[in-house]
C-alpha cells in the first residue's frame, strides 16, 4: 500500500517529495494496528492524553486548575475585558 501511494505521488509534478515525516503516529487506527508503524519509526516526544470533561464546563475547570490559577485567569479576563471596552 505504501508503494502505491509514494508512486502515485511522485508521479504528479507538484506532489513529487524528497522524505516523509510523520508526525505524532497513533500506534492503532481505529481497532486496527497502524499499518505504518512497520516503517521504522521512532515515539514522538510528546504524548496525548485524555479528559473526561463530565457534565458541565465550571466542574471540569474547577476540578483541573487550582483557585490560584483561576484566579489569574479571572483578572486576565477582566484585563482584557476592560481592554476591549476602552477601544485601544
Amino acid at each position: 500500500m505504501w508503494g502505491e501511494i509514494c508512486r502515485r505521488l511522485q508521479g504528479h509534478p507538484r506532489l513529487r517529495f524528497d522524505a516523509v515525516h510523520f508526525d505524532k503516529m497513533q500506534k492503532v487506527v481505529g481497532r486496527q494496528a497502524n499499518p505504518f508503524i512497520v516503517l521504522g519509526v521512532i515515539p514522538h516526544a510528546n504524548g496525548a492524553y485524555l479528559a473526561s470533561l463530565g457534565s458541565d464546563w465550571e466542574s471540569f475547570y474547577n476540578a483541573k486548575r487550582s483557585s490560584a490559577t483561576r484566579r489569574r485567569d479571572r483578572t486576565k479576563r477582566k484585563k482584557l475585558g476592560e481592554f476591549a471596552r476602552s477601544g485601544l
